[in-house]
């Protein structure tokens, strides 16, 4: 499989053949259904850490004693970070898309670093879910 552009167009093809949906007519944004089932979730927990006053000062583990304030050590913005460059690594097509988006995960840590730890904290779990998901799926894969 040394043809990166003959196999997207396969792909396109296949899925404008077989796949139709209403809405996408074709499978140019079905990669963005999971995100787009994570992001409310996203904003109501941005919302609850934001109003809930039961949560604040509430201490969890380690150096964060609240969930509600923005990591005072910056250690889980880098950790999502690292994190989201490890699912890059496992779901790279090729060495030029690597190399175009490695940008991501640093503005993203970049980002996240000012929100609260506990909205950090999702994220991070979530990423984790899923780099422990595709090494799953690859593992099996390869096996058969």
């Amino acid at each position: 499989m040394g043809f990166p552009f003959q196999i997207t167009l396969f792909h396109f093809l296949l899925c404008r053949e077989y796949l139709q949906y209403p809405i996408f007519q074709g499978c140019h944004l079905i990669g963005i259904q999971p995100l787009a089932i994570q992001i409310p979730i996203f904003f109501a927990l941005y919302q609850a850490l934001d109003s809930s006053l039961e949560l604040r000062k509430a201490a969890f583990l380690f150096w964060v004693k609240d969930l509600s304030v923005m990591d005072p050590f910056f250690i889980l913005p880098m950790l999502m970070g690292l994190a989201m460059i490890l699912q890059q690594r496992l779901t790279a097509v090729s060495p030029q898309s690597d190399r175009t988006w490695i940008w991501m995960p640093v503005g993203f840590a970049l980002l996240f670093a000012f929100f609260p730890a506990g909205l950090v904290l999702f994220w991070l779990t979530d990423t984790l879910f899923s780099v422990g998901q595709l090494a799953w799926i690859t593992a099996r894969a390869e096996a058969v």
